[in-house]
């Protein structure tokens, strides 16, 4: 006689499961590309007022697609608590940038408001997915972390 209160058996091994849990992460590789193309064409065209805050955007973002690479690609990267406090750094760097930066390129309040207004809603998206992306990184990727 059969248990008709016992679960049904997968027709699958559990090795075979785990493989299947590893989801395609098409977007957040195109995405990972579309960031490293901003922040090269950021570097090339951008207007950074000295030599610190072009290593600063460089170690920042460096770290930043550091991670994001690790993410998107299901490589483990340093350690899970590091991804966690880089969850601020793109958001505190970015601040700084937007507000110190433009403050002494731009002259007229009117236009640096404009510019700043600009940016925020061009790169709020941004800074919103690589947010999403360390979160899921560092707390919901365990199959990354038990590697």
């Amino acid at each position: 006689m059969t248990n008709i209160y016992k679960g049904p058996e997968a027709g699958i091994e559990k090795e075979e499961a785990e493989k299947l849990h590893f989801h395609s992460k098409t977007g957040w590789k195109v995405f990972f590309f579309i960031m490293v193309a901003l922040e090269i064409i950021s570097l090339v065209f951008g207007a950074a007022t000295s030599l610190g805050n072009i290593f600063g955007e460089i170690i920042v973002y460096g770290l930043v697609l550091l991670g994001l690479y690790g993410f998107a690609f299901n490589k483990k990267i340093f350690v899970r608590k590091f991804w966690f406090f880089m969850i601020f750094a793109p958001l505190l760097w970015d601040g700084y940038s937007m507000f110190y930066l433009f403050s002494e390129l731009i002259e007229d309040k009117l236009e640096a408001y404009f510019a700043i207004a600009f940016i925020t809603i061009f790169w709020l998206p941004f800074l919103i997915f690589l947010t999403i992306a360390f979160y899921k990184y560092s707390f919901r990727s365990p199959e990354i972390w038990k590697q």
